[in-house]
């Protein structure tokens, strides 16, 4: 009996960790924050915890090909593919839904769900994909969802600047997801506010010089490097020509301390400033002019991890675009602007 017991056990365990199978295609693969690793395959979606052992998730759609796996800031797992729909886990993988809401074509006489999502891009709480129709006569569009992929949305892209001929390339920052036409000269933003068109000057933008660093975009123009341009409040305003060294400074910042934009801005004559430390930390929080001269400084000590807050008194200050810079342990983590409007 005991040896029957075993064996059973073993069977059991077997069964549900073992290698992917010979022949299944993994298209796609990604990582949450307690090192579990997801597949998404010809024949569904795979976990594993050691890349040797992998086990066969069970999901709602059954054995269909899932071709586009990711994760958000918040450890929700989303999953693409033939299905018609958006998969999403909120519990590493144990349980997974199927959501529908809004991804229809946009046809009127055809209202039949997409027929694939692929590939699919999340940070936070928003997700975004393009999606191919069922009818062929309708090109790919792209959805994005504001509540976790619950209900999406449609950014049409019948217009020749938006179409291309495989996917939108998507670059993902803490607080948007950057849609890249390869064919065209546009760039779209998601953020919580929804969809927004941000850059279209008819000139073909080079990808391999885009960066994305938090609130801040550059890139170059396709076989005119020295055409660059430059953003540091995702998209809302451009500069064109090479950056400052202030600026240089904001486009390669280190974001792994939260530093928020001040409230209110613009302001007259007080405004807050938080940000947020992951650790004990020596911290210098300073105000600087457009050239980069330090004008003020609010903090210069140690600070315990958490939220904090700080108050910029500009009553003795001319109106214009300052800088706000928080240096940790001696390096320099971010630098917002922040206007003063009398």
């Amino acid at each position: 009996m005991r040896k029957f017991l075993i064996l059973v056990l073993f069977y059991a365990i077997a069964c549900q960790s073992q290698p992917i199978p010979t022949g299944l295609k993994v298209r796609s693969t990604c990582v949450d924050s307690l090192g579990y690793k997801y597949a998404a395959t010809s024949a569904g979606i795979y976990r594993t915890s050691d890349n040797v052992n992998w086990q066969k998730l069970t999901i709602p759609t059954g054995d269909v090909y899932v071709n586009s796996i990711t994760t958000n800031l918040k450890d929700t797992i989303y999953a693409g593919g033939v299905f018609g729909g958006v998969l999403r886990s909120t519990n590493h993988g144990e349980a997974w839904s199927l959501y529908t809401d809004g991804l229809k074509t946009r046809s009127s006489l055809d209202d039949s769900l997409i027929a694939e999502v692929y590939p699919l891009y999340a940070t936070r709480n928003i997700v975004a994909a393009p999606a191919k129709m069922h009818s062929s006569l309708q090109k790919e569009d792209a959805w994005y969802s504001l509540d976790y992929g619950v209900s999406w949305h449609r950014i049409a892209m019948r217009d020749e600047w938006y179409i291309i001929d495989d996917v939108p390339w998507g670059y993902r920052s803490p607080s948007f997801i950057l849609l890249f036409a390869h064919f065209s000269a546009k760039l779209g933003r998601i953020n919580q506010t929804g969809y927004k068109e941000i850059f279209d000057m008819n000139k073909q933008i080079d990808q391999r010089s885009l960066k994305v660093n938090g609130d801040t975009i550059s890139f170059a123009i396709e076989y005119q490097p020295s055409e660059t341009y430059f953003s540091y409040d995702a998209g809302e305003t451009w500069n064109k020509g090479y950056p400052t060294n202030i600026e240089r400074e904001l486009l390669h910042q280190d974001n792994s301390y939260t530093l928020l934009q001040n409230y209110p801005n613009p302001f007259n004559p007080v405004t807050n400033i938080s940000f947020t430390l992951p650790r004990k930390s020596f911290v210098s929080l300073q105000i600087l002019d457009r050239t980069g001269r330090e004008v003020a400084v609010l903090i210069s000590g140690n600070l315990s991890a958490g939220s904090h807050s700080r108050q910029w008194d500009a009553a003795d200050f001319p109106s214009g675009i300052y800088l706000y810079r928080i240096q940790i342990n001696g390096q320099v983590y971010q630098t917002k602007k922040l206007t003063l409007l009398k």
